[in-house]
């Protein structure tokens, strides 16, 4: 979560000023007349353009003249202009002095803010400490933002002890006032027990509040609950009701969800075709559980061909984009294919790992007359020695990239670069061993090999 900071009372003041329909000039008379809280209100109507022509030099001079003269709004407002650098040079150092004159003045929208700005370390070296005592103080005094920002700070712990019950009481009182965040945080609390009895019902309630409003995480949490139905609480069709609501609005978890629900027929038959659709549209959008699944399918054959390399293209990505299920999955399969996702998003593909009866094998392309061998280290070098590369003219192998995506291999070498342009080509794999190794060995490495090319109908010769 992150704390939010305010518009200070800017917002406010225009509000009043708009609401009561006050006259200019008679607020301008009022100022230059000595009337402090004129002098603030002057300079909202000048920072907003509202009444007349926006003019930032002169709302800072207003501010500063009722500022000067004991007004905590003004202080603010020159705060808020310093922090955000609108009108002056942004300057957090003379933002947090005005917030810093204003608490001294009991104000508790100041709190607030010099609360963020310890939190977060602006214009002073940060401070969990200070940030918890000035936001509890605020909250204290019904500042509903501060309530939902300390009761965060008890959860997580910052600035003091973790305390699950202070958090709650906070986030609820927070929740109860309107605030959204606190809403959303309380579903959570209820959910998960923390700070307060486990209670699903409860969690439904709060999320339902936020997801009238619109909010997508919370249609997401209302799918999520109703679908696993932890504590009683199953509903398929409300499941599916409301992952359809957040799918509307782009969200690409609930794709995976839904798509999870035709796969495993979860009140609806189940339809691997449909749940491929869903997965396929995540995928596309980005989401690493939607290719996780995508590759799932395919690996496993469900409602399509069995295809190791192509589900293990998306197996990869899921991987790379930092899915742990999908890495273990790969670590699993590891006597199969080995994958180093390495230059750029190139894959390379290390076919085996080096054991002891076996430290480099030599792979022969039909017609590319090229030997390439194998290192633990994953690049391939040439074998110059060998009678095929004879007429060859390369003189060093640089590395192999096998791409899934394009469906091709490429063979770099440093003087030219030969490309096969579908892996198709490749009909025939000569493996050569060193001298030494097993016919045991030599048929172990034969068939992880054959586990990859057998989808492309590849033949091998020992």
């Amino acid at each position: 979560m992150k704390l939010h900071s305010l518009l200070v009372l800017l917002a406010l003041a225009l509000s009043q000023v708009l609401t009561a329909q006050v006259n200019y000039q008679e607020v301008k008379s009022a100022a230059e007349n000595g009337d402090i809280e004129s002098m603030n209100t002057l300079g909202v109507i000048y920072f907003s353009g509202e009444l007349v022509s926006q003019d930032y030099a002169k709302a800072k001079y207003w501010f500063e003249k009722a500022a000067d003269n004991g007004v905590a709004y003004a202080m603010n407002n020159l705060g808020y202009m310093y922090k955000e650098g609108v009108g002056v040079t942004k300057d957090v150092t003379i933002a947090f002095q005005w917030y810093e004159k204003a608490v001294a003045k009991e104000d508790v929208t100041a709190m607030v803010e010099l609360g963020y700005m310890y939190y977060y370390g602006e214009g002073h070296t940060q401070d969990y400490l200070k940030a918890r005592e000035l936001l509890e103080k605020a909250a204290e005094n019904e500042n509903v933002l501060a309530m939902s920002s300390i009761g965060y700070m008890y959860r997580e712990g910052l600035g003091g002890d973790q305390d699950l019950t202070k958090a709650f009481k906070w986030i609820q009182k927070a929740a109860e006032r309107g605030d959204e965040n606190a809403m959303s945080e309380l579903g959570y609390m209820y959910f998960n027990g923390e700070g307060v009895t486990q209670n699903n019902s409860k969690a439904v309630y709060w999320n339902e509040k936020l997801a009238e409003t619109g909010d997508v995480n919370s249609m997401y949490n209302l799918g999520y609950i109703y679908d696993q139905g932890e504590g009683g609480i199953r509903d398929y069709a409300k499941a599916t009701l409301w992952y359809k609501k957040a799918i509307e609005q782009g969200n690409t978890d609930c794709m995976v969800m839904l798509g999870k629900m035709h796969e495993l027929g979860k009140g609806m038959p189940v339809d691997y075709a449909t749940a491929l659709q869903w997965y396929m549209k995540a995928a596309e959008n980005d989401n690493e559980s939607g290719m996780h699944e995508v590759g799932l399918l395919h690996y496993n054959g469900k409602g399509v061909p069995m295809n190791k390399a192509y589900a293990y293209s998306w197996i990869l990505k899921s991987c790379k984009k930092n899915n742990m299920d999908a890495c273990d999955f790969l670590k699993k399969e590891r006597d199969d294919i080995i994958y180093w996702l390495r230059y750029d998003g190139n894959k390379l593909l290390k076919y085996m790992e080096d054991e002891d009866s076996l430290t480099k094998e030599t792979m022969v392309f039909k017609e590319k007359s090229v030997v390439l061998e194998y290192h633990s280290e994953g690049m391939t070098g040439l074998n110059r020695s060998s009678q095929e590369i004879s007429s060859a003219d390369f003189s060093f192998a640089q590395r192999i990239f096998l791409n899934f995506e394009a469906n091709t291999i490429e063979v770099q070498f440093s003087k030219n670069c030969v490309k096969i342009s579908s892996v198709k080509e490749l009909d025939k794999l000569t493996i050569t061993f060193k001298d030494g190794t097993s016919r045991a060995n030599m048929e172990v490495y034969r068939d992880k090999l054959q586990t990859f090319f057998q989808v492309y109908g590849a033949q091998f010769n020992m």
